[in-house]
């Protein structure tokens, strides 16, 4: 009986192929992201078509990626609906930008440089000549201006990462 079994698949196989499992993951590279922010993908399997503007599924609401011509997915099919697919799980390494919330401004890392505003460089100089000033009263109304809310900018940072 197996050996009917395995003829009949072979011809069946033969008319209308062999069956993709649309339930599984496949391996895909990364041809282009588009500005809509899916990925034109080229699977590894021949079994597998080409698929266009295919979204990325990372599971952080808020959170866009860029994934590089040549990065590396798995493309799958949400309840196995050919008409459904999704680009998930990318190797590490293979994204260049990580935007949260569409923002723009670049994240300050630890020891990145910070040039400090106008307003926070009269308030430093300010301060100084007070503390070294012999008699100066410390902290008298109207003597010291704060600087305000905005002390700097970032000078270097991570372009990698956009924060609102």
């Amino acid at each position: 009986m197996s050996h009917a079994l395995d003829a009949l698949r072979a011809i069946v196989d033969r008319w209308v192929g062999p069956r993709l499992d649309r339930l599984a993951l496949y391996p895909c590279t990364v041809v282009a992201q588009r500005s809509s922010g899916g990925l034109d993908l080229q699977p590894d399997s021949p079994r597998v078509p080409p698929c266009a503007d295919v979204p990325i599924r990372h599971g952080l609401p808020g959170v866009s990626v860029t994934v590089p011509a040549g990065g590396r997915v798995l493309l799958g099919y949400a309840g196995g609906n050919p008409d459904l697919p999704y680009a998930c799980l990318w190797e590490s390494g293979s994204v260049t930008a990580i935007t949260i919330n569409g923002g723009t401004a670049k994240a300050a890392r630890e020891g990145d440089d910070v040039t400090a505003t106008t307003a926070l460089s009269t308030w430093i100089t300010t301060v100084s000549t007070l503390l070294n000033t012999p008699g100066a009263v410390i902290g008298a109304p109207g003597t010291v201006t704060p600087p305000g809310s905005t002390l700097g900018t970032i000078a270097e940072g991570s372009g990698a990462l956009r924060l609102p």
